[in-house]
C-alpha cells in the first residue's frame, strides 16, 4: 500500500505529537533528562514492588538503566513483539489523553514505567536464576522479546494494576 506524500506528513506529524504530549519534557532533549529520570524511578519501583528482583540486580551490580533506557528511549519497539508493543502503544495514548485533563505532563512515562516493571514480574523467576550481570540483562532481552499472547495479555493487566500507579 503506497502513501501519499500529504499522507506520510500528516503520520510524522501525529507521532511528534504524540511524543511531545504523552512523555515528559527533555525525554529526547540533548542531556535525555527526561528519559534517564524515569530510569532512576524504575529502580525505586523496582525495590519497592519486586524487592527479590531488585536484591538480586543489585548482587549482581545490575543498574535498571543498563536494561530500561533502551526500552524507553525506543518505547519498547524491537524490546517486544510487534502486537504487543502495538498495546503498549494503545496504553500510552489512553494515558496522554487522560493526562491531558490533568496538570501533570508526561503521563505515557508511567505506562511505560509499568510496563518494565510487569516485564520483570513476568519473567522473574528466569531473572532470579541469572548467574551474572550480563545473564540478567540477556535473560530479561529475551524473555521480553519471546512474549507471547498468553503473556501479552497478563502484561496488559499488570499494566493497569492500581499498586504501581498509587506510586507514581
Amino acid at each position: 500500500h503506497v502513501r501519499s506524500r500529504r499522507q506520510r506528513q500528516m503520520c510524522i506529524r501525529d507521532r511528534l505529537h504524540i511524543v511531545r504530549t504523552a512523555l515528559p519534557p527533555d525525554w529526547y532533549g540533548r542531556t535525555l533528562a527526561g528519559s534517564l529520570a524515569e530510569a532512576r524511578v524504575l529502580g525505586e519501583l523496582i525495590g519497592r514492588f519486586e524487592p527479590a528482583i531488585g536484591a538480586r540486580m543489585a548482587q549482581l551490580g545490575v543498574e535498571p538503566s543498563l536494561f530500561c533506557t533502551p526500552w524507553l528511549l525506543r518505547l519498547f519497539v524491537d524490546a517486544l513483539p510487534f502486537g504487543v508493543t502495538l498495546r503498549v502503544w494503545d496504553c500510552v495514548l489512553l494515558a496522554s489523553a487522560d493526562g491531558a485533563r490533568s496538570t501533570r505532563t508526561g503521563r505515557g512515562a508511567d505506562v511505560l514505567l509499568r510496563v518494565a516493571i510487569a516485564l520483570l514480574r513476568t519473567h522473574r523467576h528466569a531473572l532470579l536464576r541469572a548467574p551474572h550481570a550480563g545473564a540478567f540483562v540477556r535473560a530479561l532481552a529475551d524473555s521480553a522479546r519471546a512474549t507471547r499472547e498468553a503473556d501479552e495479555d497478563a502484561l496488559v493487566a499488570a499494566v493497569r494494576d492500581g499498586r504501581i500507579l498509587s506510586l507514581i
